[in-house]
Formats: C-alpha cells, sequence, structure tokens
C-alpha cells in the first residue's frame, strides 16, 4: 500500500526515529511503512493519522483508490464516457486473458 508518511514527516521536520519515538515503533518500522513494505495495523494508522493531523483515507492510498484515481484522471483528460472506458478496459483484459 502507497502512502504519505514519508512526505508528512518532511514537512514536519521530523527525522524516522523522532517519529518512531512518538508512535513507540522502531525507526526501522517507520522505514519498512514509508517504503510501503509494512502495512500498520489500524490502530497504528489512527495514531499515524493522529500525529499528522490527518484521516487515515488521506495518508495510505489502497490498490483500489490509485485505480479510482487513475480511471478518474484519464477520463478527465479525454471526452470518453465511463461506458466506451469500460468497454475498452474489457477488451484489453480479454486480450490478457487470451
Amino acid at each position: 500500500m502507497e502512502n504519505r508518511v514519508r512526505e508528512l514527516r518532511e514537512k514536519m521536520g521530523w527525522t524516522q526515529e523522532q517519529l518512531g519515538k512518538a508512535l513507540k515503533v522502531s525507526r526501522q518500522t517507520v522505514i519498512s511503512i514509508e517504503k510501503g513494505v509494512y502495512n500498520p495495523s489500524l490502530d497504528l494508522a489512527m495514531h499515524i493519522s493522529y500525529i499528522f493531523g490527518k484521516s487515515v483515507h488521506d495518508i495510505f492510498i489502497t490498490e483500489t483508490d490509485w485505480r479510482i484515481g487513475l480511471v478518474t484522471k484519464e477520463l478527465e483528460e479525454t471526452d470518453m464516457s465511463i461506458e466506451e472506458y469500460e468497454r475498452r478496459v474489457a477488451e484489453i483484459e480479454k486480450l490478457r486473458r487470451s
């Protein structure tokens, strides 16, 4: 899962060690979260969101969020209807399966 932890930490001027201490986790855990290697528990994600003053959803980007953003961007950049877009995606998926 992608996230904005590093971006938000750097905006605050904090080191990974300082954030780790605030979260009561190791610097290595912060590094793993920032790199997307480790997805934090819900409790830890909520603690992170509290520290940064953002919602969990504003910090952590799921695969679904990413795909929705991509589709929205593509539709905004074209005059394509959602129906036409869905038809094209279905054609691509059909080609991938064959």
